[in-house]
């Protein structure tokens, strides 16, 4: 068997995928989207010289120690727009506009005021040129860049956009993700559990993630172990969906179907298998240049093949800059026995401890075992090789869920 390490699954499904198209979204729409061509500012930003202080604008001074007479007041949308005059002040609220011939603004704790606010005096010295003024473009210039290409749309970025006056945006286009559950003990939610039988839950698990990530999931009536009835749903999904996912029979045993039905009708292999703990026999073909991706049935190879390739795949299809697989770097919670072949994973939670991120292995007893792919935050990496990971030595933990480009960005930011 040809096993193939996970980064180069990756790699080789990766450039299976493309874009599926973009459209245009108002702003309100646009909060999980990816961003599909480059923004740059028709304006700038302020468009106006502002006052970055509650005080008072002053002119060039004559005498700085003389009484200065208050001419007016510039607030915000209603700004004093006549030249201000060596001996006078004018006041000025945050954000208001400078009035013509503005030196600098002096904070209104640094002047003496009028019983009558007719007049001021200043406690110090004059303000220097430009003091608490935001002149005009300073925080954005027309032209200038506001968002890349394949960013993620967030609270913040969607403000930004607002900020600058862009009411829509071309985005990628949602993927369609079919989900085939294959197993004749499987029967849907919404009918009676037989004996034996067991309900479709990781397909549905699979179908929520992608839409977390953007995707338009959908769950497919489960597929008996009958050839032809895997065969025939597998053509019927590459013509309606831009991506499909099976579950289950990608084994060894003669009742492990789907890799085998795909090899006899000339899909093409884009891998077969990867030497990793669960999840081992993860494979992904083309079918009519749709990508397949076959994932075993147990819960954890599905959650696992989730994030090393599926996720990352609904992110590629919407032209997102960095779609791959979502690694932060941690400590071992304790000694990790190695594999001499194959890549461990281990289900772990992260927790703040002193300030920090720190993993902890989710055991193996926690309520819902074997039942759900993903309990904890993700998995920590043991590579292959002799030996063990020491405790407290570093590895790599693949992240699931949308927490997982957070965490990410917070550990670049903080340089770890």
């Amino acid at each position: 068997m040809d096993w193939v390490e996970p980064a180069k699954a990756w790699e080789l499904l990766g450039a299976c995928l493309n874009l599926v198209g973009t459209e245009r979204v108002f702003l309100d729409k646009g909060l999980g989207r990816i961003l599909a061509q480059e923004v740059v500012s028709t304006r700038d930003i302020p468009s106006e010289d502002r006052a970055l202080r509650d005080g008072y604008a002053l002119g060039r001074l004559q005498d700085p120690g003389k009484p200065l007479a208050v001419l007016g007041q510039s607030l915000a949308g209603r700004p004093w727009d006549q030249e201000l005059r060596g001996d006078g002040a004018v006041g000025v609220r945050t954000g208001a506009v400078v009035p013509p011939g503005t030196l600098g603004i002096v904070p209104k704790e640094e002047v003496e005021e009028a019983p009558d606010g007719a007049w001021v005096r200043l406690k110090g010295e004059p303000p220097l040129k430009d003091s608490h003024i935001g002149r005009k473009g300073h925080l954005v210039r027309t032209g200038s860049r506001l968002l890349a290409p394949g960013t993620k749309l967030g609270p913040a970025e969607l403000s930004l956009l607002a900020a600058a006056g862009v009411g829509q945006v071309m985005v990628g286009k949602r993927p369609r993700v079919l989900f085939l559950p294959t197993g004749s003990e499987l029967v849907g939610l919404s009918k009676l559990l037989g004996e034996g039988q067991s309900f479709v839950s990781h397909a549905w698990y699979l179908a929520w993630r992608t839409e977390e990530e953007g995707a338009q999931g959908e769950v497919h009536e489960p597929v008996p172990d009958l050839e032809e009835e895997i065969w025939g749903a597998i053509q019927e999904a590459v013509e309606m969906a831009h991506l499909v996912v099976t579950t289950g029979g990608t084994g060894p045993s003669d009742r492990d179907l789907v890799c085998r039905v795909l090899l006899s009708h000339g899909a093409r292999v884009i891998f077969r298998h990867m030497p990793i703990r669960p999840g081992g026999t993860v494979s992904a073909f083309l079918v009519s240049s749709t990508p397949v991706i076959a994932l075993p049935g147990g819960a954890g190879g599905v959650g696992l093949g989730c994030e090393l390739l599926l996720a990352p795949s609904v992110r590629t299809l919407q032209g997102e800059q960095d779609p791959g697989p979502r690694w932060i770097k941690c400590t071992a919670p304790r000694e990790l026995q190695r594999d001499p072949v194959c890549h461990r994973f281990l289900e772990a939670w992260l927790r703040v401890e002193e300030g920090m991120l720190c993993a902890e292995l989710v055991p193996r007893d926690f309520g819902g075992g074997g039942l759900v792919p993903l309990r904890g935050h993700g998995w920590i990496h043991v590579p292959p090789g002799q030996g063990s990971l020491e405790q407290g030595e570093k590895a790599g933990m693949l992240l699931g869920k949308c927490t997982g480009r957070l965490l990410q960005q917070s550990q670049e930011a903080r340089g770890l």
